[in-house]
């Protein structure tokens, strides 16, 4: 048993309804090991997922004071918990009201009923390394990868097209910049373009706009096509 899979104890919850799109992108991510054919229900998501919120809070205000514990290993002790002890659990979903869909950062937690109680749990039983902050951006570049979404840390002028709504424009940006209320060791637990803000001068509104990672459909590397095109106009004064 690893204490970074959290498939074992997921299985395990009923089904029932199936978890929604939204829902099973996230806790996919954050389970780490689902199968391809795994099923999770809505009601199952849903609690992995609060349990993420809370778990993030919780390790934010250990590490204020000090605390060092990785992200994974602490998710995984404290769903343990919850699921032994379904008065946590209720707690919890009931402390959350789908915070999971809100990008604030970070819940404070210290003042909830059961923060005591549930510190106690990682402070006892987590014992694995904190992650280094190079070793959290590259999970958080990882995920910005796999989106499609890589040329973001690449380049400093870009032109994206963007959903808003039913509606997609394409927007040249420069200066970017990659922005999030979320703390370096969450992207652990959370996929990095939910949580991600692109803040750019956009060459359409002609002033500076933030846009939300992952309604960005698509990038292209302006620098790398001008260079591209550069490169073809010197081969062809060679073509006769």
């Amino acid at each position: 048993m690893t204490v970074f899979s959290l498939w074992e104890m997921a299985s395990l919850r009923p089904v029932g309804e199936c978890a929604t799109d939204a829902q099973l992108i996230a806790s996919r991510y954050l389970i780490g090991d689902m199968p391809p054919d795994g099923l999770l229900g809505f009601e199952t998501a849903n609690e992995l997922l609060s349990v993420r919120s809370y778990t993030i809070g919780l390790l934010s205000n250990l590490y204020r004071r000090g605390g060092q514990h990785h992200p994974r290993e602490a998710m995984w002790w404290i769903l343990r918990e919850v699921y032994r002890e379904p008065v946590l659990l209720r707690a919890i979903l009931k402390w959350n009201r789908n915070r999971y869909f809100e990008d604030r950062g970070p819940a404070r937690v210290a003042a909830t009923r059961h923060f005591g109680e549930l510190s106690t749990v990682v402070l006892a039983n987590c014992h694995g390394a904190m992650p280094s902050d190079a070793q959290s951006i590259a999970v958080r570049n990882t995920a910005m990868r796999r989106c499609r979404l890589g040329e973001l840390l690449e380049c400093r002028h870009a032109t994206i097209d963007y959903a808003d709504g039913n509606e997609v424009t394409t927007r040249t940006i420069s200066d970017i910049e990659l922005r999030s209320r979320w703390p370096w060791w969450s992207y652990w637990l959370i996929a990095a373009p939910s949580f991600i803000s692109v803040d750019a001068f956009c060459h359409l509104r002609q002033e500076r706009r933030t846009f939300v990672a992952n309604r960005i459909v698509c990038v292209r590397n302006v620098h790398a096509s001008v260079q591209a095109g550069n490169r073809l106009l010197r081969l062809s004064r060679y073509i006769p």
